[in-house]
């Protein structure tokens, strides 16, 4: 096995010293989009060449399969390129819409107003939770250490704290709705 690595680490070697330039330079011409890529390109060739040569193949046109192989690396460079530009957006570009309310009573609420009628209605006990979870951003450690209670008591109290909330939310919201008060 050692001297198969041996032969294989000569031949590229050699592969490397005869054609690294021409090659690379076939990568800059070939890449159209990636610019940038040719010489990862190029070294993926030389990395497939190598694990051919370790699994014992025998390649009768170094050159061809290197040039082959440029381009199949390069075409996928192009590839990747384009697919992820197509994902991103130019920040520069994009302009300010503000959003459409999509419920008219949602334009008329006064969101202070209904926050504190939620917090009249849970225990001190919860409303200290709130503050500490949501208006300071403690973490469950921090929380715990003032409370002197675990970290996963806080947990546990925070996930029934945000189950009452979401149920307080959707009476009050419905009782806006009907013409409640405002």
């Amino acid at each position: 096995m050692a001297h198969k690595k041996h032969e294989a680490d000569a031949q590229l070697r050699k592969a490397y010293d005869a054609y690294y330039d021409s090659a690379y330079y076939y990568c800059v011409a070939r890449t159209r989009f990636a610019k940038g890529s040719e010489e990862d390109s190029l070294q993926n060739a030389f990395l497939l060449y190598y694990k051919k040569l370790l699994a014992g193949e025998n390649i009768s046109n170094v050159k061809a399969f290197l040039y082959c192989t440029c381009d199949n690396m390069c075409r996928q460079a192009d590839t990747k390129f384009l697919r992820e530009a197509k994902r991103s957006v130019d920040l520069e570009n994009i302009t300010d819409v503000p959003a459409k309310e999509t419920d008219s009573l949602a334009a008329e609420l006064d969101y202070d107003e209904i926050k504190a009628e939620l917090l009249q209605m849970l225990t001190s006990d919860e409303q200290e939770l709130f503050r500490l979870k949501y208006e300071q951003g403690k973490t469950l450690v921090e929380i715990g250490e003032l409370l002197g209670v675990t970290p996963n008591a806080v947990a546990l109290r925070t996930s029934r704290l945000r189950k009452k909330i979401k149920s307080l939310v959707t009476t009050t919201i419905d009782k806006y709705r009907e013409g409640g008060t405002r």
